[in-house]
Protein backbone atom coordinates (compact mmCIF):
# COMPACT_ATOMS: atom_id res chain seq x y z
CA UNK A 1 0.00 0.00 0.00
CA UNK A 2 2.95 2.75 1.00
CA UNK A 3 5.82 2.93 -1.41
CA UNK A 4 9.33 1.75 0.13
CA UNK A 5 10.23 5.21 0.49
CA UNK A 6 7.82 6.32 2.91
CA UNK A 7 8.35 3.84 5.08
CA UNK A 8 11.88 4.45 4.88
CA UNK A 9 11.24 8.16 5.98
CA UNK A 10 9.31 7.06 8.76
CA UNK A 11 12.05 4.66 9.71
CA UNK A 12 13.99 7.79 9.46
CA UNK A 13 11.60 9.97 12.10
CA UNK A 14 11.92 7.36 14.20
CA UNK A 15 15.58 7.21 14.90
CA UNK A 16 15.04 11.04 14.64
CA UNK A 17 12.69 10.69 17.17
CA UNK A 18 14.88 8.67 19.80
CA UNK A 19 17.65 11.37 19.03
CA UNK A 20 15.23 13.66 20.13
CA UNK A 21 14.67 12.32 23.60
CA UNK A 22 18.23 11.66 24.11
CA UNK A 23 19.08 15.44 24.64
CA UNK A 24 17.43 15.94 20.87
CA UNK A 25 20.85 14.48 19.96
CA UNK A 26 22.15 14.92 16.39
CA UNK A 27 22.54 12.14 13.77
CA UNK A 28 24.65 12.03 10.39
CA UNK A 29 23.38 10.53 7.62
CA UNK A 30 25.60 7.39 7.91
CA UNK A 31 24.85 7.02 11.66
CA UNK A 32 21.28 6.98 10.41
CA UNK A 33 21.31 4.89 6.95
CA UNK A 34 23.19 1.99 9.58
CA UNK A 35 20.55 2.30 12.02
CA UNK A 36 17.66 2.21 9.52
CA UNK A 37 19.69 -0.52 7.25
CA UNK A 38 19.78 1.46 4.42
CA UNK A 39 22.28 2.71 1.61
CA UNK A 40 23.14 6.58 2.89
CA UNK A 41 21.93 7.64 -0.52
CA UNK A 42 18.72 6.99 -0.09
CA UNK A 43 18.68 8.16 3.56
CA UNK A 44 20.22 11.35 2.42
CA UNK A 45 17.26 12.13 -0.78
CA UNK A 46 14.51 11.33 2.41
CA UNK A 47 16.61 13.71 4.76
CA UNK A 48 16.72 16.55 2.33
CA UNK A 49 13.22 16.34 1.78
CA UNK A 50 12.53 16.61 4.62
CA UNK A 51 14.67 19.31 5.31
CA UNK A 52 13.27 21.31 2.66
CA UNK A 53 10.15 20.66 4.05
CA UNK A 54 10.67 21.98 7.93
CA UNK A 55 10.19 18.76 9.82
CA UNK A 56 13.83 18.32 10.14
CA UNK A 57 16.91 20.67 10.46
CA UNK A 58 20.02 19.20 8.72
CA UNK A 59 23.49 21.12 9.03
CA UNK A 60 26.40 19.45 6.39
CA UNK A 61 29.79 18.95 7.52
CA UNK A 62 31.46 17.30 10.70
CA UNK A 63 30.16 19.32 13.11
CA UNK A 64 26.72 19.00 11.34
CA UNK A 65 23.58 16.54 11.44
CA UNK A 66 19.97 16.57 11.24
CA UNK A 67 17.42 16.51 14.04
CA UNK A 68 13.86 17.47 14.55
CA UNK A 69 12.67 20.99 14.49
CA UNK A 70 9.87 20.36 16.71
CA UNK A 71 8.88 17.53 19.36
CA UNK A 72 7.88 14.39 17.82
CA UNK A 73 4.33 14.02 19.21
CA UNK A 74 3.56 17.31 16.84
CA UNK A 75 4.76 15.44 14.20
CA UNK A 76 2.24 13.24 12.18
CA UNK A 77 2.46 9.89 9.71
CA UNK A 78 0.17 12.35 7.40
CA UNK A 79 2.64 15.17 7.58
CA UNK A 80 5.41 12.40 6.37
CA UNK A 81 3.05 10.75 4.34
CA UNK A 82 2.03 13.98 2.20
CA UNK A 83 5.88 14.37 1.64
CA UNK A 84 6.50 10.93 0.07
CA UNK A 85 3.15 9.85 -0.80
CA UNK A 86 2.01 11.25 -4.10
CA UNK A 87 -0.18 8.52 -5.93
CA UNK A 88 -3.81 8.67 -4.65
CA UNK A 89 -3.71 11.77 -3.28
CA UNK A 90 -7.25 11.59 -1.86
CA UNK A 91 -6.62 8.66 -0.45
CA UNK A 92 -3.40 8.83 1.51
CA UNK A 93 -5.13 7.39 4.84
CA UNK A 94 -5.81 4.08 5.05
CA UNK A 95 -9.48 4.57 6.53
CA UNK A 96 -10.77 6.89 4.29
CA UNK A 97 -10.62 10.40 3.56
CA UNK A 98 -11.37 12.71 6.15
CA UNK A 99 -9.99 10.69 9.28
CA UNK A 100 -6.71 11.00 9.17
CA UNK A 101 -6.64 14.92 9.49
CA UNK A 102 -6.83 15.41 5.99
Amino acid sequence: MFTRTFKKAVAVMSCLSQAYYQNNQKLSSVEISKICRSNKQTISKILTVLTKSGIVNGKPGPTGGYSLNNPPHKITIYDIANLFEHKNKGERCPFGSGICGE
